[in-house]
């Protein structure tokens, strides 16, 4: 839900699907690349990978959950490592005065916009935004750094559920249930007015989600 709204809100603020290269603004368009690390078991030595799902901005929420779920699925199916596992363990490889100059060289291709496309596409730090749930490891929210290597503008993390009292206009108390988002976001794709704008539409598609179940009625452009 949290994913859907966020992509549902893009329709109408495009600018949060930018990205920076080579100290130029650039969008994704209507691609939401969204990346999320997975473990292919709930214990503390399973090794887990990090999924790429393009989302489209057309998405409703039952699109965007069979998606993801399908990406899912097939990391925790398949017994064989994934692209992005198998681009890691290469690097590993690498003896570590060669891997500097090759972190260079990529550092150096990607300020060019020059990546090999199929490093794009294994890349966790190239994307239009990452989500981590602390809530799946029984933790409240953090606020995630953006990396200093890739694109990817937004970090979002989102905490465990917690229960909390509160006093309403009749003086009743009443037990309310929430989870907490918290956001890292580059600043340089878009002003902060922007941003609150952005922030003030989530909120009221969170408040009303039926309307992610349908495709949206408008869906505006962004920069080319």
């Amino acid at each position: 839900m949290l994913l859907a709204a966020y992509v549902r809100g893009i329709c109408k603020y495009p600018a949060l699907n930018r990205f920076i290269a080579g100290q130029k603004v650039y969008t994704h368009g209507s691609d939401i690349q969204y990346c999320m690390t997975v473990k292919k078991e709930m214990s503390a030595d399973s090794p887990d990978t990090v999924i790429k799902v393009h989302l489209s901005t057309s998405d409703t929420a039952d699109d965007v959950y069979r998606k993801l779920q399908a990406a899912v699925e097939q990391v925790k199916n398949t017994p064989l490592d994934s692209n992005f596992d198998n681009t890691a363990g290469v690097l590993t490889l690498i003896p570590g005065i060669l891997l500097k100059f090759v972190v260079w060289l990529l550092r150096t291709l990607d300020y060019f916009g020059m990546l090999p496309r199929f490093l794009l596409e294994v890349s966790p730090f190239h994307g239009s935004l990452f989500f981590t749930s602390m809530g799946s490891l029984g933790i409240p929210a953090i606020y995630h750094h953006l990396y200093d290597f890739g694109n990817l503008p937004v970090f979002v993390a989102f905490g465990r559920k917690r229960r909390a009292l509160e006093v309403l206009e009749d003086g009743s108390v009443v037990q309310r249930k929430y989870v907490d988002l918290k956001i890292s976001m580059d600043e340089r794709i878009a002003d902060g007015y922007y941003y609150a704008a952005f922030f003030k539409h989530y909120k009221r598609l969170l408040q009303h989600p039926e309307v992610l179940d349908n495709p949206p009625d408008e869906i505006l452009s962004d920069i080319d």
